[in-house]
């Protein structure tokens, strides 16, 4: 079964502005096949009243309430993506925000 670095299949590093008040993907990757994804360690940034929401194959993953641009967040065991990876960020506070987020791993050729 060949591994190969999870940027070789998406763009791994995305980024998009929020306004206040608003609410926007700010992260979207569809995994192609033959491949499933195993995200191992996620970057973003943060900002006070603000959330960053992780979904997978269109299911709640987590709400990251802090920042990880210089400290990656880990990921034990990674999390399995056969489908999608999609991220919004919720700005409630009062100015324009540019949001980040990244995700490191891997992904592995599978049988259909």
């Amino acid at each position: 079964m060949a591994t190969y670095n999870l940027g070789r299949v998406i763009k791994s590093h995305q980024y998009k502005t929020v306004g206040p008040g608003q609410k926007d993907v700010i992260f979207y990757a569809k995994i192609p096949k033959p491949y499933k994804a195993f995200i191992t360690f996620t970057k973003n940034s943060w900002y006070p009243e603000t959330e960053v929401i992780i979904y997978i194959d269109g299911n709640f993953v987590d709400k990251i309430l802090e920042e990880h641009l210089d400290e990656p967040l880990e990921w034990k065991p990674p999390l399995e993506v056969n489908h999608e990876i999609k991220v919004i960020a919720r700005n409630n506070s009062t100015t324009d925000h540019v949001f980040e987020f990244v995700v490191m791993g891997y992904v592995e050729e599978v049988d259909d």
